[in-house]
Protein backbone atom coordinates (compact mmCIF):
# COMPACT_ATOMS: atom_id res chain seq x y z
CA UNK A 1 0.00 0.00 0.00
CA UNK A 2 1.40 3.39 -0.93
CA UNK A 3 2.38 5.94 1.69
CA UNK A 4 -0.35 8.32 0.51
CA UNK A 5 -2.97 5.59 0.59
CA UNK A 6 -1.94 4.63 4.10
CA UNK A 7 -2.22 8.26 5.17
CA UNK A 8 -5.68 8.60 3.63
CA UNK A 9 -6.72 5.33 5.22
CA UNK A 10 -5.74 6.68 8.63
CA UNK A 11 -7.82 9.81 8.03
CA UNK A 12 -10.78 7.66 7.05
CA UNK A 13 -10.54 5.76 10.33
CA UNK A 14 -10.76 8.74 12.69
CA UNK A 15 -13.77 7.28 14.52
CA UNK A 16 -11.98 4.03 15.33
CA UNK A 17 -8.46 5.33 15.74
CA UNK A 18 -8.46 4.62 19.46
CA UNK A 19 -8.96 0.94 18.72
CA UNK A 20 -6.16 0.63 16.24
CA UNK A 21 -3.21 0.27 18.57
CA UNK A 22 -1.18 -1.56 15.98
CA UNK A 23 0.66 -0.28 12.89
CA UNK A 24 -1.48 0.44 9.84
CA UNK A 25 0.87 -1.79 7.88
CA UNK A 26 -0.85 -4.75 9.50
CA UNK A 27 -4.02 -3.80 7.65
CA UNK A 28 -2.20 -3.49 4.36
CA UNK A 29 -0.91 -7.02 4.18
CA UNK A 30 -3.49 -8.06 1.58
CA UNK A 31 -3.51 -4.82 -0.44
CA UNK A 32 -2.92 -5.15 -4.22
CA UNK A 33 0.69 -4.72 -5.25
CA UNK A 34 -0.22 -2.05 -7.81
CA UNK A 35 -1.71 0.41 -5.31
CA UNK A 36 -1.48 3.91 -6.83
CA UNK A 37 1.03 6.47 -5.64
CA UNK A 38 -1.02 9.64 -6.15
CA UNK A 39 -2.21 11.67 -3.18
CA UNK A 40 -5.86 11.57 -4.26
CA UNK A 41 -6.36 7.94 -3.24
CA UNK A 42 -9.39 7.43 -1.02
CA UNK A 43 -10.29 4.37 1.01
CA UNK A 44 -13.81 3.31 1.94
CA UNK A 45 -13.88 1.63 5.33
CA UNK A 46 -16.44 -1.17 5.59
CA UNK A 47 -15.34 -2.62 8.90
CA UNK A 48 -17.47 -5.32 10.47
CA UNK A 49 -19.29 -4.09 13.59
CA UNK A 50 -18.27 -0.49 12.87
CA UNK A 51 -21.15 1.66 11.66
CA UNK A 52 -21.53 5.15 10.29
CA UNK A 53 -23.38 7.57 12.55
CA UNK A 54 -26.55 9.58 12.02
CA UNK A 55 -28.31 9.51 8.66
CA UNK A 56 -25.14 8.07 7.08
CA UNK A 57 -26.32 4.76 8.53
CA UNK A 58 -28.93 3.32 6.14
CA UNK A 59 -31.10 2.11 9.04
CA UNK A 60 -31.20 5.58 10.57
CA UNK A 61 -31.74 7.08 7.09
CA UNK A 62 -34.81 4.88 6.60
CA UNK A 63 -36.10 5.61 10.10
CA UNK A 64 -35.90 9.37 9.54
CA UNK A 65 -37.59 9.05 6.14
CA UNK A 66 -40.46 6.89 7.41
CA UNK A 67 -41.10 8.29 10.89
CA UNK A 68 -40.26 11.98 10.63
CA UNK A 69 -41.48 14.80 8.46
CA UNK A 70 -38.34 15.36 6.44
CA UNK A 71 -35.98 13.48 4.16
CA UNK A 72 -32.24 13.44 4.98
CA UNK A 73 -29.90 15.03 2.46
CA UNK A 74 -29.13 12.55 -0.28
CA UNK A 75 -25.39 13.13 0.10
CA UNK A 76 -25.54 12.19 3.79
CA UNK A 77 -26.08 8.51 2.92
CA UNK A 78 -22.71 6.95 2.17
CA UNK A 79 -21.71 3.65 0.64
CA UNK A 80 -20.09 2.81 3.97
CA UNK A 81 -23.42 3.36 5.71
CA UNK A 82 -25.21 1.19 3.16
CA UNK A 83 -22.74 -1.67 3.44
CA UNK A 84 -22.79 -1.36 7.23
CA UNK A 85 -26.26 -2.93 7.19
CA UNK A 86 -24.68 -6.26 6.30
CA UNK A 87 -22.51 -8.57 8.37
CA UNK A 88 -19.46 -8.74 6.12
CA UNK A 89 -17.52 -11.70 7.46
CA UNK A 90 -13.89 -11.42 6.40
CA UNK A 91 -11.75 -14.47 5.65
CA UNK A 92 -9.16 -15.09 8.32
CA UNK A 93 -6.48 -17.72 7.79
CA UNK A 94 -4.82 -17.36 11.19
CA UNK A 95 -6.23 -18.02 14.64
CA UNK A 96 -6.26 -15.17 17.14
CA UNK A 97 -3.86 -15.91 20.00
CA UNK A 98 -4.40 -12.76 22.06
CA UNK A 99 -7.21 -10.79 23.68
CA UNK A 100 -7.72 -8.45 20.71
CA UNK A 101 -6.85 -9.15 17.07
CA UNK A 102 -7.46 -7.16 13.88
CA UNK A 103 -7.98 -8.75 10.48
CA UNK A 104 -7.61 -6.44 7.46
CA UNK A 105 -8.60 -7.05 3.84
CA UNK A 106 -8.50 -4.76 0.80
CA UNK A 107 -9.71 -4.87 -2.80
CA UNK A 108 -10.04 -2.47 -5.72
CA UNK A 109 -13.18 -0.34 -5.90
CA UNK A 110 -14.98 0.30 -9.17
CA UNK A 111 -17.88 2.67 -8.50
CA UNK A 112 -18.88 4.83 -11.52
CA UNK A 113 -20.47 7.50 -9.31
CA UNK A 114 -17.34 7.78 -7.12
CA UNK A 115 -14.31 7.47 -9.38
CA UNK A 116 -12.09 8.98 -6.71
CA UNK A 117 -12.52 5.90 -4.50
CA UNK A 118 -9.83 3.38 -5.34
CA UNK A 119 -10.04 0.72 -2.65
CA UNK A 120 -12.37 -0.93 -0.19
CA UNK A 121 -10.79 -1.80 3.14
CA UNK A 122 -12.52 -4.16 5.57
CA UNK A 123 -11.67 -4.58 9.23
CA UNK A 124 -12.55 -7.61 11.31
CA UNK A 125 -11.98 -8.18 15.02
CA UNK A 126 -11.40 -11.38 16.94
CA UNK A 127 -10.34 -12.55 20.39
CA UNK A 128 -9.00 -15.66 22.04
CA UNK A 129 -11.40 -15.18 24.97
CA UNK A 130 -13.86 -18.02 25.54
CA UNK A 131 -17.28 -16.35 25.59
CA UNK A 132 -18.89 -19.36 27.28
CA UNK A 133 -16.43 -19.17 30.17
CA UNK A 134 -16.70 -15.41 30.79
CA UNK A 135 -18.64 -14.39 33.88
CA UNK A 136 -19.82 -10.81 34.28
CA UNK A 137 -19.03 -9.07 37.55
CA UNK A 138 -21.89 -8.64 40.04
CA UNK A 139 -23.75 -5.44 39.21
CA UNK A 140 -25.48 -2.74 41.22
CA UNK A 141 -27.82 -0.74 38.99
CA UNK A 142 -29.45 2.55 40.01
CA UNK A 143 -32.23 3.67 37.66
CA UNK A 144 -32.93 7.43 37.71
CA UNK A 145 -36.44 7.86 36.31
CA UNK A 146 -38.14 11.02 35.07
CA UNK A 147 -41.76 10.91 36.29
CA UNK A 148 -42.64 14.51 35.38
CA UNK A 149 -45.86 15.47 33.61
CA UNK A 150 -44.23 15.45 30.17
CA UNK A 151 -43.61 11.72 30.65
CA UNK A 152 -47.30 10.88 31.00
CA UNK A 153 -48.91 8.23 28.82
CA UNK A 154 -46.80 6.25 26.37
CA UNK A 155 -43.45 7.58 27.63
CA UNK A 156 -43.99 6.28 31.16
CA UNK A 157 -45.19 2.95 29.78
CA UNK A 158 -41.99 2.67 27.73
CA UNK A 159 -39.97 3.46 30.86
CA UNK A 160 -41.71 0.68 32.76
CA UNK A 161 -41.07 -1.74 29.91
CA UNK A 162 -37.38 -0.78 29.88
CA UNK A 163 -37.05 -1.25 33.64
CA UNK A 164 -38.76 -4.64 33.50
CA UNK A 165 -36.49 -5.72 30.66
CA UNK A 166 -33.43 -4.61 32.62
CA UNK A 167 -34.71 -6.49 35.65
CA UNK A 168 -35.21 -9.65 33.58
CA UNK A 169 -31.59 -9.53 32.43
CA UNK A 170 -30.19 -9.08 35.94
CA UNK A 171 -29.05 -12.09 37.96
CA UNK A 172 -30.14 -12.99 41.48
CA UNK A 173 -26.77 -11.81 42.82
CA UNK A 174 -27.17 -8.34 41.28
CA UNK A 175 -28.66 -5.34 43.10
CA UNK A 176 -31.23 -2.82 41.86
CA UNK A 177 -32.51 0.56 43.05
CA UNK A 178 -34.75 3.29 41.62
CA UNK A 179 -34.66 7.07 42.12
CA UNK A 180 -37.55 9.11 40.67
CA UNK A 181 -37.77 12.84 40.03
CA UNK A 182 -40.51 15.30 39.08
CA UNK A 183 -41.05 18.51 41.02
CA UNK A 184 -38.99 16.85 43.75
CA UNK A 185 -36.97 13.67 44.02
CA UNK A 186 -37.11 10.51 46.10
CA UNK A 187 -35.71 7.01 46.41
CA UNK A 188 -38.60 4.87 45.18
CA UNK A 189 -36.68 1.61 45.66
CA UNK A 190 -33.61 1.44 47.92
CA UNK A 191 -30.80 -0.58 46.36
CA UNK A 192 -31.28 -4.21 47.29
CA UNK A 193 -30.75 -7.76 46.08
CA UNK A 194 -32.63 -8.83 42.97
CA UNK A 195 -32.79 -12.44 44.13
CA UNK A 196 -35.96 -13.12 46.11
CA UNK A 197 -37.36 -9.67 45.36
CA UNK A 198 -38.31 -9.74 41.68
CA UNK A 199 -42.07 -9.67 42.35
CA UNK A 200 -41.74 -6.74 44.76
CA UNK A 201 -39.50 -4.81 42.36
CA UNK A 202 -41.97 -5.43 39.53
CA UNK A 203 -44.77 -3.96 41.67
CA UNK A 204 -42.67 -0.89 42.48
CA UNK A 205 -41.96 -0.33 38.78
CA UNK A 206 -45.67 -0.63 38.02
CA UNK A 207 -46.47 2.06 40.60
CA UNK A 208 -44.58 4.83 38.76
CA UNK A 209 -46.95 7.65 37.73
CA UNK A 210 -46.11 10.85 35.87
CA UNK A 211 -46.72 14.23 37.49
CA UNK A 212 -45.03 17.54 38.28
CA UNK A 213 -42.15 19.53 36.84
CA UNK A 214 -38.82 18.14 35.64
CA UNK A 215 -36.15 18.70 38.29
CA UNK A 216 -33.53 16.59 36.50
CA UNK A 217 -30.57 18.18 38.28
CA UNK A 218 -31.90 17.10 41.69
CA UNK A 219 -32.79 13.64 40.38
CA UNK A 220 -29.32 13.04 39.03
CA UNK A 221 -27.67 14.37 42.19
CA UNK A 222 -29.68 11.98 44.33
CA UNK A 223 -29.04 9.17 41.88
CA UNK A 224 -25.28 9.72 42.13
CA UNK A 225 -25.49 9.93 45.93
CA UNK A 226 -27.30 6.58 46.03
CA UNK A 227 -24.84 5.02 43.56
CA UNK A 228 -21.73 6.20 45.40
CA UNK A 229 -23.13 5.00 48.72
CA UNK A 230 -23.91 1.61 47.16
CA UNK A 231 -20.46 1.34 45.63
CA UNK A 232 -18.80 2.11 48.94
CA UNK A 233 -20.99 -0.44 50.73
CA UNK A 234 -20.98 -3.29 48.20
CA UNK A 235 -17.53 -2.76 46.62
CA UNK A 236 -18.94 -3.86 43.28
CA UNK A 237 -19.45 -2.40 39.80
CA UNK A 238 -22.16 0.24 40.11
CA UNK A 239 -23.96 1.88 37.21
CA UNK A 240 -26.61 4.60 36.77
CA UNK A 241 -29.29 4.38 34.06
CA UNK A 242 -31.15 7.63 33.28
CA UNK A 243 -34.62 7.39 31.69
CA UNK A 244 -36.01 10.76 30.60
CA UNK A 245 -37.44 12.73 27.67
CA UNK A 246 -34.77 15.40 28.30
CA UNK A 247 -37.04 18.35 29.05
CA UNK A 248 -35.74 19.75 32.40
CA UNK A 249 -37.48 22.95 33.47
CA UNK A 250 -36.47 23.30 37.14
CA UNK A 251 -33.00 23.86 38.59
CA UNK A 252 -29.99 23.97 36.30
CA UNK A 253 -31.39 23.47 32.79
CA UNK A 254 -28.30 24.52 30.83
CA UNK A 255 -26.90 21.93 28.39
CA UNK A 256 -23.48 22.15 30.06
Amino acid sequence: MSRSLTRNFALSCTAIGALLLTDVALLAQDAPADAPEDDESVVIVTGARIRQGGSQDIRQFRSISLNQSFLPRSDSLTIEGLLGEHDLALPNDSACDQLFCINGQAMKADIPSRPQDNYFVGLGFDSNADATALQAEPLSLVAVVDKSGSMSGAKTERVKEALLEALAKMRDGDRFGIVVFGSDTSVLLPVGDVGGNREMITEVIGSIEAEGSTYMEAGLRQGFDVAFAEQAQSKRKTRIMLLTDEQPNVGNVKPE
